[in-house]
């Protein structure tokens, strides 16, 4: 067994701005083969965030700038800030009949804020604006501040009555900051499904609907960032298809001040971030919208309890890391991961990944012994391909640790794995075919 030590990941003292926090690793832009079609995408921002529409057949581009047209609409009603949105004027007015659109998404987000007891608040947009999140200069609050602000923050002085929506205190505020781009990302989904597009990714700033599956009928994997490093580093990915994925994490917009890191997902009881030993949640579902919502609301809750609603919500799963960079998956989630072959299949760098969030692991070297002499992993684990079924169980008896399957030959450890599959093993992690393995660690 090789044992490993967790690596600490020590916060950038630098604001970062806000973008997606899910990466889409898609077959055709990353090498595919000769039968792919070809992506056709654009970005812009839009929504106070960067949006990409990407589709897979060409007669579809034609409806990508409607979906931009689109965005801008919906922007002019959900925008806390700009002075000419439908929600700057109910907040600035206190109560008025509303579009339908307003008013399905103001009536959802309150359903949230019931179920989470007020953890997810749709009042706490003022509370971000002083801290400043998203300017250069950040700022810790005053007690002052807060003092002045808290009264005023709390879901149940907006009511509803029909079309009429009321703030009944002059100083509260709507912000649908967390569940808005879920609603448009749906509605997004529906016009182009409209339109007869049968294959599409809706990225809205990292909130993100996969429609249908790739052109070859593959789903689409969608790769989850690795807390505070580079974008381009991940720590697990799933298979998707006529689904949304969407993250709330820390490092999305935070900054450091003596030694303590304030994130934008904050208690709006006490004013300050939300200490739950979370990272990130990850929810996987059908409605862009509720993953919205959840992402937030199960982070507030903490990982028993958020893992626990998302268990008892049907049709969504979630996937959780926590601050010892460990990875917690509801039951669906799993099977999410390991979907292709029932066991997870990685590059080199994200068995690397792997391999720093946790404690302990084994490799299992399934090359021949005369490979194995050549010391090239030193420590390991040693059960040639062809006698899996006869030794697995007598060398590893903890059927739930990690075990990581090397072999130069991609089908000898293919084999491998889908063997302890076979008899058991549930955390089976494939590597296999990759060269001077650990140095080979850059995509």
């Amino acid at each position: 067994m090789i044992v490993k030590k967790l690596k600490k990941n020590h916060a950038k003292s630098a604001l970062l701005c806000s973008f997606a926090t899910i990466l889409l690793l898609i077959c055709s832009l990353v090498g595919c083969t000769a039968n792919s079609a070809k992506p056709i995408s654009k970005t812009g921002f839009v929504l106070n965030t960067v949006v990409t529409i990407t589709v897979f057949n060409e007669r579809d581009a034609e409806y990508i700038p409607d979906c931009f047209k689109n965005c801008e609409e919906y922007e002019l009603i959900f925008s806390r800030t700009n002075k000419n949105s439908e929600l700057y004027t109910l907040n600035h007015t206190g109560s008025m009949e509303v579009s339908d659109d307003l008013l399905k998404v103001i009536t959802h987000a309150l359903h949230y804020c019931e179920i989470s007891e007020g953890n997810f608040d749709i009042t706490t947009g003022q509370l971000s604006d002083i801290y400043g999140f998203a300017t250069e200069n950040p700022q810790v609050p005053t007690e002052a501040q807060l003092s002045e602000i808290l009264p005023h923050i709390d879901y149940r002085k907006i009511s509803v009555e029909g079309k009429r929506v009321t703030l009944n205190d002059p100083k509260a505020e709507i912000d649908l900051g967390a569940i808005a781009k879920g609603y448009i990302a749906d509605c997004l989904r529906d016009y182009l499904i409209s339109c007869g597009v049968e294959s599409a990714i809706i990225n809205l700033g990292g909130n993100v609907y996969c429609l249908g599956a790739k052109p070859d009928g593959e789903d689409f994997t969608v790769s989850i960032q690795y807390p505070f490093k580079e974008r381009t580093e991940t720590i697990t990915q799933i298979h998707v298809r006529d689904t949304s994925v969407v993250t709330s994490g820390i490092y999305e917009r935070y900054f450091e001040k003596d030694g303590i890191l304030y994130h934008h997902i904050l208690n709006s009881r006490t004013g300050y971030s939300y200490d739950t030993k979370l990272l990130s949640t990850t929810i996987i579902g059908p409605n862009s919208e509720a993953c919205d919502a959840l992402s937030t609301l199960t982070f507030t809750l903490g990982l028993e309890k958020g893992l626990a609603l998302i268990e008892d919500t049907d049709g969504y799963e979630g996937i959780f890391i926590t601050d010892d960079m460990k990875l917690h998956y509801s039951k669906g989630a799993r099977q999410l991961v390991n979907k292709k072959n029932d066991y997870l299949q990685v590059n080199a760098k994200e068995a690397k990944a792997l391999m720093d969030t946790k404690t302990d692991y084994i490799i299992l070297d399934v090359r021949t012994a005369e490979e194995y002499a050549e010391g090239h992993i030193p420590n390991a684990v040693l059960i040639p391909h062809n006698e899996i079924n006869l030794r697995a169980e007598k060398e590893l008896t903890d059927k739930d640790q990690l075990i990581l399957v090397y072999c130069r030959s991609g089908n000898r450890s293919k084999s491998a794995s889908a063997d302890l599959v076979k008899l058991g093993y549930t955390n089976v992690v494939e590597f296999g075919g990759i060269r001077d393995w650990p140095y080979d660690i850059v995509l």
